[in-house]
């Protein structure tokens, strides 16, 4: 990790703070006002690597943002884990949760907060 690069935890809180002040979105990076956000969007837009185009991720950041998503998928409650965690597209499995199993923006920000838990802790503090 360069010495400028925040860590995953503190992407992971910027990002559940922007989704808690912008709103929740499924579907799209930005909803319809352009402020609600997705998971996803919600990582890029409050670290400003948001390249405005469909992938939407600056290069220099995709290592990152999908060791992130990884994180967050493994927080995702178990009752609402997509079917497939051993596929590639890790980015398209949190953001089919986002779109289509995440109940509402709550469970979302919970997630984040989960992840960003156990990733500043080293281990799943909560775990039985």
């Amino acid at each position: 990790m360069r010495f400028d690069q925040k860590s995953d935890a503190d992407v992971m809180a910027d990002a559940r703070e922007y989704l808690e002040s912008h709103g929740w979105w499924r579907g799209a990076l930005k909803g319809p006002n352009g402020r609600q956000v997705c998971g996803l969007g919600a990582i890029l837009f409050s670290q400003g690597w948001n390249t405005g185009n469909n992938a939407g991720i600056q290069e220099e950041h995709l290592n990152q943002v999908t060791r992130i998503l990884h994180k967050l998928l493994g927080a995702i409650p178990a009752v609402t884990k997509p079917k497939s965690l051993a596929t590639v597209l890790i980015q398209g499995d949190f953001t089919s949760w986002n779109d289509h199993q995440a109940k509402d923006k709550q469970e979302v920000l919970d997630v984040f907060a989960k992840a960003e838990k156990v990733e500043r802790a080293g281990f799943d503090p909560d775990a039985p």
